[in-house]
């Protein structure tokens, strides 16, 4: 009865000591989550002062006659509509560019030109 009492005291001990271990590493998680969090918060505060709102109106860019008659050109050799990727080599301009100004209006276009 002694060793059963002295084993069953020393599991309890131990599970004792694993609770207060747990009970530690969830504060611990709960003060890192809160750092994430707060870092998140902080950024989500900034974007809005770093970036300007702008209306979809504000951004649409036409295409020039010029860039046009490349992309009139470029078809007439190839035989086919540029996708996006060709437009932006054609044209020599960025992925920013070509988002602003847009290209399902566009490739409308070409096609009546096809």
């Amino acid at each position: 009865m002694k060793y059963e009492s002295d084993r069953i005291a020393s599991i309890i001990l131990h599970l004792e000591k694993q609770i207060n271990q747990l009970k530690i590493s969830k504060k611990n998680l709960v003060s890192r989550v809160d750092d994430i969090k707060n870092i998140y918060n902080k950024y989500e505060k900034l974007e809005p002062q770093q970036l300007p709102q702008q209306t979809v109106e504000e951004t649409k860019l036409e295409y020039t006659d010029a860039e046009m008659k490349k992309m009139r050109d470029w078809m007439t050799e190839k035989k086919q509509i540029p996708n996006k990727p060709e437009i932006m080599q054609i044209l020599n301009i960025s992925k920013y560019e070509i988002n602003r100004r847009g290209t399902s209006e566009l490739r409308k276009k070409l096609k009546t030109f096809m």
